[in-house]
Formats: structure tokens, C-alpha cells, sequence
């Protein structure tokens, strides 16, 4: 009946009202994850470079095979919902020992509370146009 059928619709209705923001904010989690891993993927990398070479710059001496793009190392910078990239701080002949990767946020992440992810060579890990805490976002 008519009655029942409006029963069936409200109570769809209260559990999309849970359901959609919780799932949207899982999505949102997971992108968060991504980044923060493809972050700490690249400062491995350039950390495995130093090691070997004492320098963080590409050089004919120093096969780092690691740019300002980071294309080179072969690292996979530009996800679905973040960029990472060198900002600020990148190696060069000037600068062989220090760096700035941040994860710039794009598509369905633009407005997501966390902002852009950053971390440096010490594994400082920072927020960029953010409205949460660090804590909550990189993690205790």
C-alpha cells in the first residue's frame, strides 16, 4: 500500500543520511593514505640516493637519477586526487643536503580539511592551507 511504501521510503532515507557523508569521508581517508605514502615513497627514495652519493642532486657523479619533478626516479607523482612535487626546498648544485616534498590536493580533495601534505628531509612532516591538526591528519 501506500502507506507502506512511504514507510520503505523514509527509512531509506534516514540510512542514506548516515551512510553517504560516512562513505565520502572513508573516500576521503583513503586519498589522504595515498598521498601520505607516495610522500614517504619519494623521501625513501631520495634518502636511498643520499646514502649512496652523500648529495641529494643529480650529477654525471652522483646518478640519483632524481629531478625537480621527480620524474626521473620513476616515482609516481600525480595521483587521482594529489600531485607531489618538490616546493620550496629542492636539490640542486646550491642545495645537495636539503628538500620539501609536498602533496598538492586536486580533483574531489580541493576543499578536504587536511590540505597539502609536506615532509622534509628530517621527516618533518607538516599541513599547507589546512584547517586540521597535524595529529589528525599525518597520524600520531
Amino acid at each position: 500500500t501506500l502507506i507502506e511504501m512511504m514507510i520503505v521510503l523514509a527509512i531509506i532515507a534516514i540510512i542514506s543520511a548516515f551512510a553517504i557523508p560516512a562513505y565520502s569521508e572513508y573516500v576521503k581517508r583513503a586519498s589522504r593514505a595515498e598521498a601520505k605514502a607516495t610522500l614517504v615513497s619519494a623521501q625513501s627514495a631520495l634518502d636511498k640516493c643520499f646514502q649512496l652519493n652523500r648529495t641529494y642532486f643529480h650529477s654525471a657523479t652522483t646518478p640519483c637519477k632524481i629531478s625537480e619533478t621527480l620524474a626521473g626516479a620513476g616515482l609516481p607523482t600525480d595521483k587521482k586526487d594529489y600531485v607531489v612535487a618538490f616546493t620550496g626546498t629542492f636539490p640542486s648544485a646550491a642545495n645537495k643536503t636539503d628538500f620539501t616534498l609536498q602533496a598538492t590536493r586536486k580533483n574531489a580533495m580541493l576543499n578536504d580539511k587536511c590540505g597539502d601534505f609536506t615532509i622534509d628531509q628530517i621527516s618533518n612532516k607538516g599541513l599547507v592551507n589546512n584547517t586540521d591538526t597535524i595529529a589528525a591528519c599525518w597520524g600520531k
